[in-house]
C-alpha cells in the first residue's frame, strides 16, 4: 500500500468551494423543477396517485443528486489527489534533487501533466 494517499484532499478549501457552488446549482435546479411540476399537477392534488407518484418522483430525484455528488467527489479525489505529491517532488527538485520523479496511481486523470513535469525534471538533471 505505498501508493496509500495520506490526504484524501489536497486543497481542503478549494473542494468546498467546488461542492458547495455545485450543491448550490443543484438545489436551484430541483427547486425550479419541484415548482414547475407543483403547477402543473395541481389539479391532481388530492388524488393518491399523483402523491405517490410525487414521493417516488422525489426519491429517483434524491437518488440522481446523490449519484451526482458521489461522481463529483470521484472526480475530484482523482485530479486533486495526485497534487500533494506532485507539490512534495517539486519542492525537491526546487533544492537540487534531480533524481526524483512524479509517480502517480494508474486511475488518476493527470498522466499528462506528470508525464511533461517528468520530461522537465529529466531535461534538468541531464543538463546539470
Amino acid at each position: 500500500m505505498k501508493n496509500r494517499r495520506s490526504m484524501f484532499f489536497w486543497k481542503t478549501k478549494f473542494t468546498l468551494l467546488f461542492f458547495n457552488i455545485a450543491l448550490l446549482g443543484i438545489a436551484l435546479f430541483c427547486l425550479a423543477v419541484f415548482y414547475g411540476l407543483g403547477r402543473i399537477l395541481t389539479e391532481y392534488e388530492y388524488s393518491l396517485g399523483w402523491r405517490l407518484g410525487f414521493i417516488l418522483l422525489e426519491v429517483g430525484f434524491m437518488g440522481f443528486i446523490f449519484s451526482i455528488l458521489i461522481s463529483m467527489f470521484l472526480v475530484l479525489h482523482r485530479i486533486l489527489g495526485p497534487l500533494p505529491r506532485i507539490e512534495s517532488v517539486l519542492s525537491e527538485v526546487i533544492k537540487g534533487n534531480h533524481s526524483l520523479r512524479v509517480t502517480i496511481r494508474k486511475r488518476d486523470m493527470i498522466h499528462g501533466l506528470v508525464d511533461k513535469i517528468n520530461a522537465i525534471i529529466e531535461m534538468l538533471e541531464k543538463k546539470k
